[in-house]
């Protein structure tokens, strides 16, 4: 249970334990999440079967230190991970090297999902202790930016003219 296979050689990514993944079409890659791992597979490396030296080099493990990991999300135009690890929900930065301490965000209700919605850069969860439903938005708040994120990174909004 848990593998995740490829249509390219070597075919087996990751024997086991896989719980879910999201890919990055735009960047071609995937992200994987173990019980207690955060992975990325890197598709044009799965192409180049000649460059592998080693089958398990595919994946390049940029958190290890998960207790019960349950979601994952590409944000910021794929450059950091949103993660649910247990009740938590972290955020980590995959492209800066030396940055790979996740940054608590907040405790969620036990059990409960969370929900992140890109054009807003918001997250949605259950807080642990009013149990209310709240949002958090990230592009502001934790990334430091002043700007709104770059208008290829909203995919779901569009202009509209209307004609004269």
């Amino acid at each position: 249970r848990g593998q995740l296979w490829v249509n390219h050689f070597p075919y087996q990514v990751v024997e086991q334990g896989v719980r879910g993944f999201e890919a990055d079409a735009q960047r071609r890659r995937l992200l994987l999440w173990r019980k207690d791992k955060l992975g990325v597979v890197e598709i044009s490396a799965l192409q180049h079967p000649e460059t592998l030296v080693d089958p398990d080099s595919l994946v390049r493990w940029v958190f290890q230190d998960g207790r019960g990991i349950e979601q994952a999300f590409w944000i910021y135009d794929d450059s950091h991970v949103l993660f649910r690890d247990g009740p938590t929900v972290f955020l980590l930065n995959v492209e800066t090297p030396g940055e790979s301490t996740p940054r608590r965000l907040f405790t969620g209700r036990p059990s409960s999902a969370i929900a992140y919605v890109e054009a807003a850069g918001t997250v949605y969860y259950l807080d642990q202790h009013t149990r209310r439903f709240s949002a958090l938005e990230l592009f502001s708040k934790v990334i430091r930016t002043a700007s709104p994120p770059p208008a290829s990174h909203d995919r779901g909004s569009r202009v509209r003219t209307r004609p004269e």
